[in-house]
């Protein structure tokens, strides 16, 4: 069975052939502006890949990591308050910050947080809170 092709993949090849062929139509001496107009590409665009003599790949999207300290902080507030549900705020914040893609983050916060606790390691919370870090590090 071929490999599944993705709609990364295939823009990939139609940006490809595009430059492809912006190369081919100025080699064959065909001025920029006649290449825009033929297919259909600003002139800007045109330039910038004909100076660049190469196929310009697409940088993948920068995703700033979550702010974890913040989350920290307001945590660490609602312990020192007495608030018994910060075990279960932190894991389910530890759990949507792994299915985002960041899970160094989510066992950084966790574990620290899980350190926090000196009693009840026998109640749900707190072994799924033990459990949790273990899962993220592998």
């Amino acid at each position: 069975m071929p490999p599944r092709v993705t709609q990364a993949q295939l823009r990939r090849q139609r940006r490809l052939e595009r430059y492809q062929q912006v190369v081919a139509l100025f080699r064959s001496g065909q001025s920029q502006a006649a290449i825009s107009r033929a297919l259909g590409i600003g002139r800007k665009t045109i330039r910038r890949w004909l100076r660049r003599g190469e196929f310009p790949e697409r940088k993948p999207p920068h995703r700033a990591p979550p702010k974890v300290s913040e989350f920290v902080a307001s945590l660490q507030a609602c312990w020192q308050e007495g608030c018994h549900n910060a075990s279960r705020a932190t894991i389910s914040l530890a759990r949507l910050l792994r299915d985002a893609g960041h899970r160094d983050e989510a066992h950084s916060m966790l574990s620290e947080i899980y350190n926090w606790f000196t009693e009840g390691f026998d109640t749900p919370d707190l072994k799924d809170a033990k459990a949790l870090p273990e899962e993220l590090a592998t």
